[in-house]
Protein backbone atom coordinates (compact mmCIF):
# COMPACT_ATOMS: atom_id res chain seq x y z
CA UNK A 1 0.00 0.00 0.00
CA UNK A 2 1.34 3.41 -0.92
CA UNK A 3 1.40 6.44 1.35
CA UNK A 4 -1.24 8.03 -0.86
CA UNK A 5 -3.53 5.00 -0.62
CA UNK A 6 -3.13 4.80 3.16
CA UNK A 7 -3.74 8.51 3.51
CA UNK A 8 -6.88 8.41 1.38
CA UNK A 9 -8.38 5.40 3.16
CA UNK A 10 -7.53 6.77 6.63
CA UNK A 11 -8.76 10.29 5.86
CA UNK A 12 -5.29 11.82 6.18
CA UNK A 13 -3.06 13.81 3.87
CA UNK A 14 -0.16 12.04 2.18
CA UNK A 15 2.15 14.55 3.88
CA UNK A 16 0.81 13.48 7.29
CA UNK A 17 1.55 9.83 6.53
CA UNK A 18 5.02 10.77 5.24
CA UNK A 19 5.77 12.76 8.41
CA UNK A 20 4.54 9.91 10.61
CA UNK A 21 6.83 7.45 8.83
CA UNK A 22 9.83 9.74 9.24
CA UNK A 23 9.11 10.42 12.95
CA UNK A 24 8.45 14.06 12.12
CA UNK A 25 5.02 14.06 13.71
CA UNK A 26 3.63 12.89 17.04
CA UNK A 27 0.30 11.27 16.10
CA UNK A 28 -2.95 11.37 17.98
CA UNK A 29 -4.29 8.07 19.24
CA UNK A 30 -7.26 8.43 16.89
CA UNK A 31 -4.87 8.74 13.93
CA UNK A 32 -3.03 5.56 14.93
CA UNK A 33 -6.33 3.73 15.41
CA UNK A 34 -7.56 4.73 11.96
CA UNK A 35 -4.29 3.74 10.30
CA UNK A 36 -4.36 0.38 12.10
CA UNK A 37 -7.94 -0.17 10.93
CA UNK A 38 -7.00 0.54 7.31
CA UNK A 39 -3.98 -1.77 7.56
CA UNK A 40 -6.09 -4.46 9.30
CA UNK A 41 -3.76 -4.46 12.31
CA UNK A 42 -4.31 -4.33 16.05
CA UNK A 43 -3.02 -1.37 18.01
CA UNK A 44 -1.58 -2.59 21.32
CA UNK A 45 0.04 -0.74 24.21
CA UNK A 46 2.97 -2.53 25.83
CA UNK A 47 4.34 -1.58 29.26
CA UNK A 48 7.96 -0.48 28.92
CA UNK A 49 9.26 -3.13 31.32
CA UNK A 50 7.95 -5.84 28.96
CA UNK A 51 9.53 -4.37 25.83
CA UNK A 52 12.90 -6.22 26.02
CA UNK A 53 11.21 -9.61 26.38
CA UNK A 54 8.76 -8.77 23.60
CA UNK A 55 11.53 -7.67 21.23
CA UNK A 56 13.44 -10.86 21.99
CA UNK A 57 10.33 -12.91 21.24
CA UNK A 58 9.81 -11.02 17.96
CA UNK A 59 13.41 -11.68 16.91
CA UNK A 60 12.93 -15.39 17.56
CA UNK A 61 9.80 -15.43 15.39
CA UNK A 62 11.78 -14.17 12.40
CA UNK A 63 14.11 -17.19 12.42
Amino acid sequence: MTQAELAQQAGLSRMTVQRLESNGLDPRLSTLQEMARVLEQDLVALPSHLRPAFEQWLAQQKH
